[in-house]
């Protein structure tokens, strides 16, 4: 018997080639009964269908799926491939904060140390804004003298824009302890440990620019130079082909300033000392070239033999100095132990290569190498026979040798006045002048007076220089102060001063040298501030 069409089975999973049966009316003598086919249907719904808007979206995290609900019921769904939207590396603080129209770039710089301190924990300076955050596992290379640093992945703890604290852990609760390392580093190389670059933010190309004109043969270590119109690149062949140079050479430079003048050094450089420990250090007679990295070869050694034909590479915190550790490869990761080794006798020479032109650490002797001049501020000293530096803090300032065998010359200049604690100025008065290392708080070795002698800096009687102020109105005085220097390090300076013989070397007296408000009344007399000229001169 025939069924009803809603007797018949119902397929829930349809494919091509299935046939839709329409059955006619039973009760008519007309033939009605007609079939479609599925793919038939399926284009005429979907033309009658037409696209539907979609009404909301929802985004399943797990599978990285979008699912789309259009305005008919329907659904869609797009599933993402991870490697496609891989934005896990990106910095958008700081120096990298993205303003309106900015576009993502892609970074793959390392970001350059200016600073790095032998602190508790370590602390990395940067003198532009850098892009980590709290966390970041960064790896550290090419650090001068903080050798410990280099080759190694630490956690970041930011303290500011341009600085941030290192840790061993990536909870930041355990600080790399600096405090034993080698030293304060002044340059070295950062990146995102196990990243070969990271997404930033940037407003404009350079490119971009109306008076920028740089081509396609752009490289690293480009610089632009102008032309009168625009602003071209141009590679160091390129500059120096049309800068009509004769042998120019090898060349290194540090901080180059106006005016000077570049010196050839052989960097053959005579040894007087080796030590027998690890790494082997090395004392010259004269400043050297060398820089951290720098391959050298030794001989001529006395007693030590075993470094001689060595190859070795250079460990120095910087160079124009007297010392340098040796180390067996160049990534000075293996020092070379000379623990075991003879003791050195004498002689021995380092090759540092085949010369370089420089800038710095060699002169010729009795050649002025720098000459400063500062102009300072007023200052009322209160002292007895004892020197005092209290409140000179006007006259006080940071001085940097560029030589470690060199005199140094500082000449003050300015007026000159006593009076009592009561403000009253006395007609006569022996004064005396020191020059004190605030730095190292110590009285500077000068003008032939040891600062070592303590019975010198207590009685009074013998000052590195002193004068008598003769009159109320005081006098124009040159207190000059010459010492023989043996180190590059940047020291603070400034005077203390004392009463330093008759009438009475007991009472206290107030000394003023240069412009004060509060000895202008006291003395009648309106001068200007004192001055400084440094001058170093070459032994």
């Amino acid at each position: 018997m025939a069924k009803k069409i809603s007797q018949l089975p119902v397929k829930t999973n349809l494919q091509a080639n299935d046939i839709f049966v329409f059955v006619d009316d039973a009760f008519t003598d007309e033939n009605e009964t007609s079939y479609v086919t599925y793919d038939t249907l399926k284009t005429q719904l979907n033309q009658s269908m037409g696209v539907s808007e979609t009404t909301s979206a929802s985004w399943d995290q797990t599978t990285d799926t979008l699912t789309f609900l259009r305005s008919n019921g329907t659904t869609y769904t797009v599933q993402l491939t991870h490697d496609a939207f891989q934005f896990d590396s990106v910095r958008l603080t700081g120096g990298n904060a993205p303003a309106n129209g900015s576009s993502l770039r892609w970074n793959n710089a390392s970001i350059q140390a200016s600073e790095a301190l032998t602190t508790n924990p370590v602390q990395i300076r940067t003198a532009t804004d850098h892009p980590f955050a709290n966390g970041d596992l960064v790896n550290f290379t090419n650090f001068t003298n903080m050798f410990e640093l280099n080759n190694s992945d630490f956690y970041i703890k930011t303290v500011n824009s341009t600085a941030f604290d290192l840790y061993t852990d990536s909870a930041l609760t355990v600080q790399l302890n600096g405090l034993s390392f080698s030293g304060n580093a002044t340059s070295g190389s950062m990146k995102i440990a196990g990243s070969n670059g990271y997404w930033s933010s940037s407003l404009t190309e350079l490119s971009t620019l109306s008076d920028v004109n740089i081509d396609a043969s752009k490289a690293t270590g480009d610089i632009l130079r102008w032309d009168g119109t625009y602003w071209n690149n141009a590679n160091t062949d390129q500059i120096l082909s049309s800068a009509n140079l004769t042998d120019v050479g090898n060349v290194r430079t540090d901080n180059l300033s106006r005016g000077q003048q570049l010196r050839y050094n052989s960097q053959q450089y005579t040894i007087t000392n080796a030590e027998k420990r690890s790494p082997a250090r090395l004392t010259f007679l004269e400043d050297h070239n060398i820089k951290a990295y720098d391959q050298l070869s030794i001989s001529g050694i006395v007693g030590m033999t075993q470094l001689n034909g060595m190859t070795v590479y250079a460990g120095v915190p910087d160079y124009t100095n007297r010392t340098i550790q040796l180390y067996v490869d160049p990534s000075l990761a293996v020092p070379v132990d000379s623990s075991l080794y003879s003791n050195y006798v004498s002689g021995g020479v380092v090759n540092g290569g085949t010369g370089m032109w420089t800038n710095k650490g060699f002169y010729e002797s009795g050649e002025v190498i720098q000459t400063r001049a500062h102009i300072l501020d007023g200052v009322i000293i209160e002292a007895n026979t004892t020197p005092s530096f209290a409140n000179n803090t006007g006259l006080q300032v940071a001085f940097t040798p560029k030589s470690s065998t060199s005199t140094v010359i500082f000449e003050y200049s300015g007026w000159l006045a006593v009076h009592h604690t009561a403000n009253n100025g006395p007609t006569t008065n022996h004064v005396g002048f020191w020059l004190y290392d605030h730095t190292n708080s110590v009285y500077v070795d000068c003008n032939n007076a040891s600062s070592a002698n303590s019975a010198e800096s207590t009685n009074g009687d013998t000052p590195h220089w002193n004068t008598q102020c003769m009159t109320v109105f005081g006098l124009n005085a040159s207190p000059r102060f010459i010492y023989q220097n043996t180190s590059r390090a940047t020291r603070t300076f400034g005077i203390a001063m004392n009463n330093s013989g008759a009438p009475t070397v007991d009472v206290v007296r107030r000394y003023a040298f240069g412009s004060s408000d509060t000895a202008h009344s006291i003395h009648g007399m309106n001068a200007s501030k004192p001055t400084l000229t440094i001058t170093e001169i070459a032994n």
